[in-house]
Parts: C-alpha cells; structure tokens; sequence
C-alpha cells in the first residue's frame, strides 16, 4: 500500500505544481508540461498528505528533490538517495536495500514518468471553473500502474487539493494535501536511511 501512495502523492505534485496564472487558452496537457518543468527547476517539494487507498487510511510525509526521495507513514517509509533505496516495513520490523532498476524506480517514482506530459492523454474535467481548476489524466500505456486520476487544484492559487485515482485492478484511491511547500533547501541527508533511528532493525541487502 505503501508504494501506492507514493506513486499517487507524487503523480500529485508534480501535476500541480505551476505557477499562477496560466492563459485561458492553455491546454490541460500544456498546462502539466509547464507544470512538470516548474517542479523540476523549483528545487524541491515537501508535503504533508492523508490518504485513504486499500481500505486503509493514514497520514504521512514526502521530500523530493530531483531524483531523490523520501516517504514516510506509520507503516512504512522508503529513502532514496539517488543509487541505493531503503524501505523500511514496520511490521516485519525490517528494512531492504536494494540498488533500484530503471522501472522499479519508475513505478515508485512516477516523477520519471511526468518529465513531460507526453505519457499521458490530459483533459480539463467536469466542473472546471474559475475557483476550481480539473485535470484528468489517462496513462498512454497499460504498463503504469494507474488507469485514471483527477487532480483538484484552487483556482486563485493553483495549489494542490485532492487527488482521486483508479489503478490497474480497478481499486480507488484519494490523496489529500493538508501542507504544501516548493523550493526549500533540503540536505542530502534527508535521503539516506538513519541507521541511528532504527538501532535494532535488520538490514536485508538485496543489492
């Protein structure tokens, strides 16, 4: 579940992540391209987010800056440091390391998906309008692991609302931003597993 919120939080952000303003005339997919590019340049994205997917509901935490990432919910939380990636499962009280292949961090990180707009049809959805903005989004490829989303944005601010999703086996999911911040400074810390944190929990190397 956990790689299923990750994979909706980020399509998320870097959907909506565009500047205010945009012409009336722009389309839906030239609108996530700028979009795409603006999060991008920004630097960096640090969010706070509920969810509900699976049949289960939670909160949690998500940086990205460039290719690096880091999630964290009670559950579970992965740390991506740009080569090696850490996911950490609460239940079994272990943590995997893994040196992640190109569609392994796709699927995890749909970030590398939405560099462009062009592996998705765009379309402004019903109920667009001036305070709300839609944009519904359909994977050209069966291969992702999403078959349809809608993204909420504020229409004065343009700033992340809700997403709601169905994924390849039809199930649905919902992920709501309750904090939303582009452009921080973030170490390079932030993305390396804190061994300091997790003392007694096993490592399993996979690489």
């Amino acid at each position: 579940m956990k790689r299923i919120v990750l994979t909706l939080l980020i399509t998320f952000l870097t959907a909506v992540a565009a500047s205010v303003g945009c012409a009336a005339a722009e389309t839906a997919g030239q609108l996530l391209t700028r979009a795409s590019r603006k999060i991008m340049n920004s630097g960096s994205v640090t969010a706070s987010f509920s969810y509900s997917a699976a049949g289960s509901r939670g909160s949690g935490t998500l940086k990205v800056s460039g290719r690096k990432f880091t999630v964290q919910t009670p559950g579970s939380s992965s740390w991506y440091d740009g080569k090696n990636m850490w996911t950490y499962n609460a239940a079994s009280r272990e943590t995997t390391l893994v040196n992640p292949t190109a569609s392994e961090l796709a699927e995890t990180n749909p970030l590398l998906y939405l560099a462009t707009a062009n592996a998705y049809n765009c379309a402004y959805g019903k109920g667009n309008s001036a305070t709300k903005k839609i944009i519904i989004l359909t994977p050209k490829s069966r291969k992702q692991p999403v078959r349809s989303a809608t993204l909420e944005l504020d229409g004065k601010t343009l700033n992340p609302m809700k997403i709601s999703v169905i994924s390849s086996d039809g199930s649905s999911s919902t992920v709501s931003i309750t904090r939303y911040t582009l452009g921080k400074a973030l170490p390079a810390s932030n993305f390396i597993y804190p061994k300091n944190k997790y003392p007694k929990i096993k490592i399993i190397d996979l690489r």
